[in-house]
């Protein structure tokens, strides 16, 4: 919509060669109204876009003109209209731009049918003209038609022969007959005239003396003749500009042969009213190529290619599965899909989740029509009830069938290789496009090229210039061959790239936190930085959005080092906390590589009877667990799938065996063969993962009641390190007085003393503190739930996880049974059991303290319970 604003208002259309002025029917629009015009416009589903082109428009006040035919559309259909236009007098044929939003004075979506768009409005704007005008005289329809006589384009005289040829039964034009009428037989010499030249072109046959025949494609030839003449004009000054011998129509059939790299020379409207660009593009193949853009060519980049930049034309057909069919697939219940369902689950989704403009039942409604139109092809059946029995292969069925391969048409894609000026690529830290024709050989084939247009000549420019870069940066050598680049000089270049970031962009990024810090050094910190150098301890200063398309996140970090960390955060950077770090807390950033073996290999394991995982007695478990265990949107069904897909995975690399019968045989060493197997690792998979070490500001944490991070801290002699520093940054002096708060808070309460060595806490230290947090917790709860129960002398308890309370040592599950209560650690899943009810039990010789210091939660027995069955959480 702002393009075509854009392209109505452009300068130097009015009468005076000055700006556009958009007018409505109250008047004419500032561009601040025209502006809230186009964001009215933004949610509609459509909008209608007319070019009003009066004969004789030079003579009709315009905007006068066009009011008055948007009054009598208003009238003609039922409602009042948002509308907006603008006159063009920049051409032989004075016109109107018109843009209607699609919506009706009650807010529904305005509907008009073809044939007032084709007949009542021309009939309507036809009326207007002549009422202002009159009608035409025989000699302004004389010259008109006269006009038209030479023209290579179809014509409104070409249609009006057309239209007597259909008309007769001979389904011939009689064109012999002189009249005595002299208005008559003048039409009639430029009907001959025309249709001679439409012979001329192999378009029409006089089959006898005066009997003529318009051949059934001449319309379909005259507009493509028309368009070669656009396009040869449009070329023309490129071509010209390039020293080029050719212009070449880039399509969809000729980039499926050979897709286009070249320089975007030119680019701009080439359908007034649907908005459709075209691009022009100097190639590296000496040709200027032209290419028209549908709406699709450039949705997948986040920024459309610019005039300079480096680009490839070429073709792309989207696969025959959409993402309905996928999410169907996610939510079928013993291979059924219920809308109804689904529709409850995207109601109580946020808003943001859905496509623009989309509500949960038309979202639902797009599902359905997708399953009604693959039911009417047999790929899915539709039941009586109005669900749809999906087949659990969908996707490759729809790969397979070629009638929907069809249905998808391809259509001309654009990818930019490089922004900005080829010379500019040439001097790049990082890896680029020319990199790549480097290693190519085009270097040498472009030197033994003789004739060079002017994209080629700067091509090869940009390509020496690489080239003594690369061998500036000792990455490539010249040889009598050519250019050879180093091995490895990827990753070489790649580590250059980053350190330039780090040394210039972050410390552009952290200048007002270094001045902040009183800090002189700022750091990124990545997963590779991380792993060389170690963690980075310190305290979060900022966190945002790192980038809007993926969601990405940054982390400021104050260093105890001294130094201020900029860390990006992944998805699964936090996915471990119950709670994701906030500005003021103490936290670690690490380089963290998941282990090769999955959640799903572990579950398989702890299934197995005689070596034996059965997907479908899984199924049979998962089926009667609490819809809240599973992960995400998941069912069931896709949950044991996952399960299924991940086994056919290890057996095709002969980690497990596939059985006939859909079971497999998996060995109970499954996950060290998995994490030993080198083809299953992959480096790339490490990531900044962020760990909390403590809640809240420095001097908060020093007056915990429990094992804190300055605990750990002042046992490593911290404290005496941080005194011996001779300047600070504000986070280090802030960390220096927590520390000292620390020792003075611990000495009070008798769980540490002052020695000439430092800091010495005392025998026990841990079990005192951890039961110093556990009867401060219980103490404070004991109003809400009733009597604590000490495990350490019960063993056992029983009842309803009603609340998971933060605690300094991390989340604690509260159990609540018949007024009294127990507050254990809420680890190994027991956080997701809000609302359940579950047993928990010590093992022998094991105290609270233990199974809260355990990596896994050692309790004996952890059963959850529901509707008197158990969920199969049992810990051991």
């Amino acid at each position: 919509m702002q393009r075509h604003v854009d392209y109505a208002q452009r300068h130097g259309v009015d009468k005076d060669g000055g700006p556009a002025r958009p007018f409505t029917d109250t008047g004419e629009l500032t561009r601040e109204q025209t502006s809230q015009f186009v964001d009215r416009s933004e949610p509609d589903r459509h909008s209608f876009r007319f070019i009003v082109s009066p004969e004789d428009g030079a003579n009709l006040n315009l905007e006068s003109y066009t009011r008055d035919l948007m009054q009598q559309m208003e009238h003609d259909l039922g409602s009042k209209l948002d509308w907006m236009a603008v006159a063009h007098h920049d051409t032989d044929n004075p016109h109107v731009h018109i843009i209607v939003r699609g919506v009706d004075d009650k807010g529904g979506d305005l509907v008009i049918s073809r044939d007032y768009i084709s007949n009542g409005m021309r009939e309507r704007a036809r009326e207007l003209a002549t009422r202002e005008l009159g009608y035409r005289s025989d000699i302004d329809i004389y010259r008109s038609a006269a006009k038209e006589v030479t023209q290579e384009r179809w014509t409104g005289l070409d249609a009006s022969i057309l239209r007597e040829q259909q008309s007769r039964e001979s389904g011939l034009i009689h064109a012999g007959k002189v009249h005595a009428d002299p208005f008559r037989n003048a039409q009639r010499q430029l009907r001959l005239q025309r249709l001679a030249i439409l012979r001329d072109h192999g378009l029409a046959t006089e089959q006898m003396p005066g009997r003529w025949k318009i051949h059934a494609n001449a319309p379909e030839a005259m507009r493509a003749m028309a368009q070669e003449r656009r396009l040869a004009t449009d070329l023309k000054p490129h071509i010209d500009a390039e020293r080029s011998r050719r212009g070449l129509l880039a399509d969809k059939d000729s980039l499926k042969a050979a897709p286009v790299q070249g320089v975007i020379l030119d680019r701009g409207l080439a359908d007034k009213l649907s908005g459709t660009e075209y691009i022009i593009v100097g190639g590296f193949d000496g040709q200027v190529h032209y290419a028209t853009l549908s709406m699709h060519s450039e949705r997948h980049m986040p920024e459309r290619g610019r005039i300079g930049d480096t680009v490839e034309l070429g073709t792309y057909t989207p696969p025959a599965a959409t993402s309905a069919d996928k999410n169907v697939l996610r939510r079928l219940r013993d291979g059924v899909y219920l809308p109804d369902v689904h529709l409850e689950e995207v109601k109580a989704w946020d808003p943001k989740r859905l496509p623009p403009n989309a509500t949960p039942e038309s979202y639902i409604d797009a599902h359905v029509n997708r399953m009604e139109a693959l039911a009417s092809r047999g790929h899915v059946t539709k039941l009586p009830d109005g669900t749809f029995r999906v087949p659990a292969d969908l996707l490759a069925r729809l790969d397979g069938d070629p009638a929907i391969a069809r249905d998808k048409n391809a259509f001309v894609r654009l990818d930019v290789k490089a922004k900005g000026a080829l010379t500019r690529q040439s001097q790049v830290i990082g890896r680029t496009f020319l990199d790549e024709q480097l290693a190519a050989g085009r270097l040498e084939q472009l030197k033994n090229t003789t004739i060079r247009t002017r994209t080629q000549v700067q091509f090869l420019d940009a390509l020496e210039a690489r080239a003594d870069r690369l061998v500036e940066l000792q990455l490539a050598q010249r040889t009598p061959g050519g250019v050879r680049l180093k091995t490895g000089f990827a990753d070489e270049l790649r580590d250059m790239e980053r350190a330039m970031v780090q040394k210039h962009q972050v410390a552009g990024l952290l200048k007002p936190y270094l001045r902040a810090e009183r800090s002189q050094s700022g750091l990124l910190a990545d997963e590779k930085s991380l792993e060389t150098s170690g963690p980075v301890q310190g305290v979060i200063l900022d966190r945002g959005q790192a980038d809007k398309r993926s969601g990405a996140e940054y982390v400021v970090v104050a260093g105890f080092d001294g130094q201020v960390h900029y860390a990006t955060l992944s998805a699964p950077s936090e996915r471990h906390l119950v709670e994701r770090g906030q500005i003021g807390d103490t936290v670690t950033l690490d380089s963290y590589t998941p282990p090769v073996a999955t959640a799903a290999d572990k579950n398989v394991l702890r299934r197995l009877k005689d070596e034996i995982y059965s997907p479908e007695a899984h199924l049979e478990e998962v089926k009667e667990w609490d819809p809240k265990r599973l992960p995400g949107n998941a069912t069931p069904e896709s949950y044991i799938e996952a399960h299924v897909r991940r086994m056919d995975a290890l057996a095709h690399r002969g980690h497990v065996t596939k059985l006939e019968d859909g079971t497999f045989q998996v060995p109970a060493d499954l996950v060290e063969r998995v994490n030993a197997d080198p083809t299953l690792s992959d480096p790339k998979r490490a990531f900044v993962r962020l760990d909390v070490l403590g809640k809240g500001p420095l001097p908060q944490q020093s007056q915990v009641m429990a094992r804190t991070f300055l605990d750990d801290q002042l046992a490593a002699g911290r404290l005496e390190q941080m005194k011996g520093a001779t300047s600070r940054t504000r986070t280090q002096a802030q960390f220096l007085e927590a520390l000292e708060a620390r020792t003075d808070r611990l000495v009070a309460l008798r769980m540490a003393e002052r020695t000439p060595a430092g800091l010495r806490l005392k025998a026990g230290f841990d079990e005192d503190m951890r039961g110093m947090e556990l009867a401060d917790a219980q103490k404070r709860l004991a109003s809400k739930y009733g009597q604590p129960v000490n495990l350490d002398v019960a063993r056992r308890f029983q009842g309803t996880v009603e609340a998971i309370e933060n605690l300094p040592s991390g989340p604690h599950a509260v159990i609540v049974q018949n007024g009294a209560f127990a507050v254990v650690p809420a680890k190994d899943g027991l956080q997701s059991q809000l609302g359940n009810t579950v047993a928990v039990q010590l093992a022998k010789g094991q105290s609270m303290n233990q199974a809260f210091q355990s990596v896994r939660i050692r309790f004996a027995a952890m059963d959850v319970l529901d509707k008197g069955k158990s969920l199969g959480l049992t810990r051991s």
